[in-house]
């Protein structure tokens, strides 16, 4: 349970004037800090890592299916958004890890998405994914 969600840093501008992902700073329950940001392209390494994490269930209730690995065309599509129809957001630690990612996508000219979001085994039944 997070319980406190400080107002979300606005987006700064980078080189050329490209817009950096907004960053929000939670502090959860157990006093933990993580920051919720908007997943990269450059993310796909964290990806991998975040996967790995991934116990054989959580695995299964993702992505629907026994999946073992992901190759590096997986995890480059995971990486891939555009941030109106097909987003996502990571939950990542203070030192950099991707510990959930939480995403929609909406197909063409529908009101509707489909949402899937999973939580790294070791943060599983933490205040991070919502537990006690």
């Amino acid at each position: 349970m997070i319980t406190q969600t400080p107002q979300a840093v606005p987006a700064k501008p980078g080189r050329a004037g490209a817009q950096q992902p907004e960053e929000t700073p939670v502090v959860l329950r157990d006093g933990s800090a993580i920051t919720i940001r908007p997943l990269t392209t450059g993310d796909v390494v964290a990806i991998a890592a975040w996967f790995d994490g991934l116990g054989p269930e959580t695995r299964y209730a993702r992505f629907l299916a026994g999946v073992a690995m992901l190759d590096d065309r997986t995890r480059w599509q995971l990486a891939q958004v555009d941030h109106r129809d097909h987003e996502a957001l990571t939950a990542v630690t203070p030192g950099g890890a991707v510990v959930g990612i939480a995403r929609y996508i909406r197909p063409p000219q529908a009101s509707t998405a489909e949402v899937a979001v999973a939580v790294a085994g070791q943060q599983r039944g933490s205040s991070k994914s919502g537990s006690a």
